[in-house]
This record gives C-alpha cells, structure tokens and sequence, in this order.
C-alpha cells in the first residue's frame, strides 16, 4: 500500500507546479495582449461596474465569512 503522506505530498506539489504553470502562462498572455495594444495605439477597455458588482466590491473586505475562520 502507498504512504498516504507520501500521495498527499506528491498531490500537492503537482498542483503547486500546475498553478505556477497557469499563472505563467496567463501573465505571458497579459504581455502579449499590452505589446500589442502599445504597437496598435490601442487603449485598454473601460471598466465600468454595475450596481451589484459595486456593492460586491464594496463589502469584500468586510466579510465575515472570511474573517472569522481563525486562518
């Protein structure tokens, strides 16, 4: 039978490399797209919120879901 502890720490530290992977990946994607809008002249989209996003902004720090985990 494999070690439990053994699995867990395999599991983990493939999912870190993968995370790290995407992560990389999004901020090549991110470069690519600026490189491009500087050699277009474009300007980066307008962010506008709605009202339910706004107050979803608003009380994301005031979470009590969060805050009282004791992490």
């Amino acid at each position: 039978m494999e070690n439990p502890l053994s699995s867990i720490e395999q599991w983990y530290r493939r999912a870190t490399a993968l995370d790290r992977n995407w992560r990389e990946s999004r901020r090549e994607i991110e470069e690519e797209r600026s490189r491009r809008r500087t050699e277009t002249g474009e300007t980066e989209p307008a962010m506008i919120f709605s009202v339910v996003e706004e107050a979803t902004i608003a009380s994301a720090g005031n979470n009590k879901a969060y805050s009282d985990r004791g992490d």
